[in-house]
């Protein structure tokens, strides 16, 4: 009788453990929301960025912008992109925003919807690319009044 009743309160223990690890998992993986901005030159970085966070404890939701050049028809990673969106919907939405290179027109009402309709109580942002790309990409997020130590990037 004794033996039950200790095997009882240890499986009680054991499952109020997992309960609040699941729970912990859950409020932290989904109070963050990053927010991965890239080009061309730094898709390479950025996806394997993505995918590492994907298959991490405590998943942030994810947002991914792929900036390319409005002639190039078949994308780096774009079904790779694709398969891990519909795979897990629930954390990832994938953009892929084709622009005027000649004109090195970012397109900013995308990233400006996307911070508009954050409901995630910490938004972050990381940006992969060329020079001229991150310089660009860092001045719209700052002047959609995002705080510059919530920005990170990596020139490529």
């Amino acid at each position: 009788k004794n033996y039950l009743l200790q095997l009882l309160q240890l499986c009680i223990i054991n499952f109020d453990e997992m309960f609040e690890v699941g729970n912990k998992c859950k409020r932290n993986g989904h109070s963050l929301h990053l927010i991965t901005l890239c080009d061309e030159a730094g898709i390479f970085d950025a996806f394997y960025f993505l995918r590492d966070q994907l298959a991490g404890r405590g998943t942030p939701f994810l947002s991914f912008i792929y900036t390319i050049s409005d002639k190039n028809l078949h994308p780096l990673f774009e079904q790779e992109l694709s398969i891990l969106e519909k795979r897990l919907p629930s954390d990832l939405i994938v953009h892929i925003l084709r622009i005027d290179t000649t004109k090195y027109c970012f397109k900013q009402e995308l990233l400006e919807a996307t911070i508009n309709s954050n409901s995630f109580q910490v938004m972050k942002f990381l940006v992969f690319g060329n020079a001229e790309y991150v310089n660009y990409v860092y001045g719209v997020i700052v002047f959609l009044d995002v705080k510059e130590f919530l920005i990170n990037s990596k020139i490529i």
